[in-house]
């Protein structure tokens, strides 16, 4: 017992009221000037991301450090940074909400998650290697690298063919559940305010109310989603 003591030394103490700091990077494929074209209140939009900002002395989350910072015209499946720069930084985790390149194709969209996946895991997602903190942690981010997390409508993973694009690619799936929108930032967030969320065309900037409503009235008539796929 006393030998494997000395060959397993107990995990080094917590400390609990160490501070944490958290960065968000918010990422899109459209310039500056493309988001002023596309949609009208982006000024109000981009102040509400840059707001989201808690500093570690914030009374209202102790011990936590919150910062956010956004770039523009950033192409999420190259391999390679547009900029000259020979690397770029890695992140812990990934999030990829509702990517489409407005059609219809299956096909076209399968060898998207493809070059995406390819791009995530030699470009975006942090090496198991790199994260020794994590590791120290104990966290499943470090051991088996960065966590990919990406939102698809319903019935897309099968028609996209996601999951085999993803193991082709050496991703492994932890989990598969129903899609909860994000909280509001802990600071910052209005009276009864659940979310900030709202998926929107990325062509026009128009939002999915009509399609919405659609829906609702076939699931009136008795008609499933399933039912409707093509």
């Amino acid at each position: 017992n006393d030998k494997q003591k000395k060959n397993n030394p107990p995990p080094p103490p917590r400390h609990d009221n160490a501070t944490r700091s958290y960065s968000i990077t918010c990422t899109g494929v459209d310039t500056h000037e493309e988001l002023t074209a596309k949609y009208k209140d982006i000024d109000f939009v981009l102040q509400r991301i840059r707001q989201c900002r808690l500093p570690s002395s914030s009374s209202s989350s102790a011990n936590v450090g919150l910062s956010t910072r956004i770039l523009h015209g950033i192409n999420a499946v190259e391999i390679t940074p547009p900029s000259s720069s020979s690397s770029s930084p890695r992140y812990h985790h990934v999030i990829f909400h509702h990517p489409h390149l407005g059609t219809e194709d299956a096909a076209r969209h399968s060898r998207f998650l493809h070059h995406f996946f390819h791009a995530a895991v030699h470009r975006w997602l942090i090496p198991a290697e790199n994260d020794a903190r994590a590791r120290e942690r104990e966290r499943d981010v470090g051991r088996n690298g960065g966590l990919l997390y990406l939102t698809l409508v319903t019935g897309q993973c099968r028609r996209w063919k996601c999951l085999d694009a993803a193991n082709e690619r050496g991703l492994v799936l932890l989990r598969r559940g129903a899609f909860r929108p994000p909280p509001p930032p802990p600071a910052g967030g209005e009276e009864g305010e659940t979310t900030r969320y709202r998926p929107r065309r990325h062509q026009s900037g128009k939002s999915f109310a009509k399609r919405r409503r659609r829906r609702r009235l076939r699931e009136e008539d008795g008609v499933t989603e399933t039912e409707t796929e093509t």
